[in-house]
């Protein structure tokens, strides 16, 4: 492929100029479900990492599975600069205004970019950031398909399923924290419960070094988006990250206060006085002390109604803290959701989700060791496979069909009054009409 265009490379300086100014400001750095700090690369210190939703090997708690596409992240300035690509532009409905005032598209699909793969790294998976998967086994071996995952829409559970295609006896062993993997006991020695340390450690390969993925020969229907409903959503993020019930030591209220100002980047208007006003009500409202969901979604409410939230700028931010709570449709990994990636609802799992493993190479790490799946502490007895529907086999699952089962209902609507659920409808608002779900 040909050096990129002056346009693009306007763009790129845009953004290195955006993360370099953004390198100065703190505090940035990049969170783990324990508080750790993982930044990668600059445009990494933007917030926190995978999602804490689902327990151990889940029993997805009311998940299903998956999204699709991959960007360079890990070392995302690098890499572009040298790819001649750097961070791509990312935009509201697939168009918006860059910083520096220039016209960008998310993700155009004929864009090509050249796997981090050929200097011998492999993928980290990143909510927020597109998965080249190459299916490990099956009819479908060697084939790439784009899976985009999203914070609290099951990513640590669909992340284990796709490290097990190719790290299957370390996903075995995370729940009982018998690793031999160096990554992995690195992340053990730093605090890390067993899970997250197999999620954050381990990786997927890139598609074959030396061959550059065009995502414009990645068709739409291998390209995954995994959403979920966006009231429920909403609530399971206040009640693990805010409200932290039995107040955990790795609670993540704190990251509020901490990981607000890094949304807060200058271009292009000066924000401190919207940071200022948005910081002191979080502090007025003490919800870290006294977590209330009314108020809470009051003051995302008055949050994402400043210029700091926006879908240009959760964009560039890539994998953020705040990811946990912005509307779905301001991420899908860059792309424009309705046109360039296929949905996969997790109320529907029983639609897709056979198909998907197939598609995926997933049919081994679907079933693993026949006993991992599912177990948690004090949880669930373990599960055969991934997961089943109506009398199929683990080995009928790939490839085959399930019964009809009514999409789920949405879990936490008796956690909503009418006002506050009228408000969240109108926040999230996007993402009902986008994704296809109703208030």
């Amino acid at each position: 492929a040909s050096g990129p265009s002056p346009g693009l490379r306007l763009r790129n300086a845009n953004a290195d100029a955006d993360a370099r100014r953004a390198a100065r400001q703190e505090p940035f750095v990049r969170s783990s479900r324990r508080d750790m700090s993982l930044s990668r690369s600059t445009a990494e210190k933007y917030g926190a990492t995978v999602d804490l939703d689902v327990t151990p090997l889940l029993h997805p708690p009311r998940s299903r599975s998956v999204a699709t596409w991959v960007v360079v992240a890990k070392a995302t300035l690098v890499v572009a600069a040298v790819a001649g690509l750097a961070l791509f532009a990312r935009g509201a409905g697939g168009v918006a205004s860059s910083p520096g005032g220039v016209a960008s598209r998310a993700h155009p699909v004929s864009q090509r970019a050249t796997p981090l793969g050929e200097t011998g790294g492999g993928q980290v998976l990143n909510d927020n950031t597109p998965i080249y998967y190459v299916a490990p086994a099956g009819a479908h071996a060697g084939k790439t398909s784009v899976v985009c995952l999203s914070p609290k829409v099951w990513s640590t559970s669909l992340g284990l399923l796709l490290l097990a295609g190719y790290n299957g006896a370390e996903v075995e062993a995370a729940p009982h924290g018998g690793s031999r993997d160096a990554r992995v006991l690195a992340k053990y020695n730093q605090g890390y419960d067993p899970v997250a340390a197999a999620h954050d450690a381990l990786t997927v390969p890139w598609p074959p070094a030396g061959k550059a993925v065009d995502v414009g020969l990645v068709s739409k229907a291998d390209r995954y988006l995994v959403t979920r409903d966006p009231l429920d959503r909403l609530y399971s993020g206040f009640a693990n990250k805010i409200e932290c019930q039995g107040n955990p030591p790795n609670c993540e209220c704190g990251n509020v206060a901490k990981y607000l100002p890094s949304m807060f980047w200058e271009p292009p208007d000066d924000l401190s006085e919207a940071l200022a006003k948005i910081s002191q009500d979080w502090t007025n409202r003490d919800m870290c002390a006294s977590p209330d969901f009314g108020k809470f979604v009051d003051w995302l409410d008055l949050a994402f109604s400043s210029d700091a939230f926006t879908k240009h700028r959760v964009h560039l931010a890539l994998d953020s803290w705040f990811n946990h709570f912005v509307p779905q449709t301001w991420m899908g990994c860059g792309f424009d959701i309705e046109n360039e990636l296929t949905i996969l609802k997790t109320e529907e799992e029983s639609v897709w989700y056979p198909g998907f493993i197939d598609n995926l190479g997933l049919e081994f790490a679907h079933k693993l060791d026949g006993k991992s799946w599912g177990p948690v502490p004090g949880g669930a007895p373990p599960r055969k496979c991934f997961y089943q529907c109506g009398s199929l086999s683990c080995d009928e699952m790939v490839g085959g069909t399930c019964p009809y089962e009514p999409p789920d209902a949405r879990t936490y609507e008796h956690m909503y009054t009418p006002e506050v659920k009228k408000k969240a409808c109108r926040i999230f608002a996007n993402d009902l009409a986008v994704l296809g779900y109703t208030c």
